[in-house]
């Protein structure tokens, strides 16, 4: 990475599961690193725990930064600067309602939500997440076994319904008659579900309680 780049990548225990998703931007002197609230400190400490030799300085900046997505781009600032900054591009602050159906109607699966802890790297979806030139790494033993054996048993999809349909979560999927998952997060005629690899061709039509939607590719 070069200063100004961002990179999602994912935080993995020595058994390959996910710890946390996060977005890295790369900034003249530090890496930012935007992650879920609910696990800043299990993530401060679980770097802190393997910098051995290194020069490292870990700061929590939540308190005075500000985080925006604005058009799909993410923007990082002083805290105090962040009404201002909304005010010179022309925009209006979303509620957490719209952010949230935003983030369903694009398919980007939510970490402790539609993913967890117990969720392998390739379940996700996510490819883009994983860097498979990269040095050693937490999990990359389990990671390339999985791309070894070419396959996981689940994966994230996007589902898209019709206009009159309204998706909500826990919804079971069917595909061909044979349940293989259930909905995640629903937003209106848009979710994201954990489903069986058997379904999960984008194109494909599946069945969500009775409604048809078609399958889409997380982003």
């Amino acid at each position: 990475m070069k200063p100004g780049d961002t990179a999602f990548a994912f935080f993995l225990t020595a058994q390959g599961r996910i710890i946390s998703d996060c977005y890295i931007t790369c900034n003249e002197d530090h890496l930012l690193l935007d992650v879920e609230p609910e696990v800043r400190d299990a993530i401060v400490k679980h770097i802190d725990h393997y910098i051995i030799a290194d020069d490292v300085t870990l700061e929590d900046v939540t308190d005075v930064t500000f985080g925006l997505l604005a058009a799909g781009k993410r923007l990082h600032g002083p805290v105090d600067e962040k009404n201002r900054t909304i005010a010179a591009l022309g925009m209006t602050e979303a509620t957490a309602a719209d952010l949230e159906a935003y983030r369903i109607e694009q398919f980007h699966p939510l970490f402790g939500k539609d993913f967890t802890s117990s969720t392998l790297p390739q379940e996700t979806g996510l490819a883009y997440a994983l860097h498979f030139n990269k040095g050693c790494y937490l999990g990359q033993e389990i990671v390339e076994r999985i791309r070894s054996r070419g396959h996981v048993n689940k994966t994230l999809v996007g589902l898209r319904g019709g206009g009159d349909v309204v998706f909500s979560a826990g919804g079971k999927v069917s595909f061909n008659g044979e349940e293989i998952g259930q909905v995640t997060s629903a937003a209106n005629h848009s979710a994201i579900a954990m489903v069986r690899v058997i379904g999960a061709k984008p194109g494909a039509v599946v069945d969500v309680d009775g409604a048809s939607a078609e399958v889409r590719a997380v982003s």
